[in-house]
């Protein structure tokens, strides 16, 4: 259901993973299996996944 349904996708502005109702584990397994490169688990920054999306995007 997570690749119909990509919940899993949403992060927190500060580049945090954020949680997940199947487990932050599943949602980090989940988003690296999709090719999006992780720092440390559940943390993020200027330099997390909504940072490297921001600047993917042109912002």
């Amino acid at each position: 259901v997570p690749i119909l349904i990509p919940c899993h996708r949403v992060v927190c502005s500060s580049g945090a993973v954020g949680n997940y109702s199947g487990g932050l584990a599943v949602k980090e397994w989940l988003l690296a299996h999709e090719g999006h490169r992780l720092g440390k688990p559940g943390l993020g920054g200027s330099s997390g996944l909504a940072g490297a999306w921001l600047k993917g995007a042109g912002a």
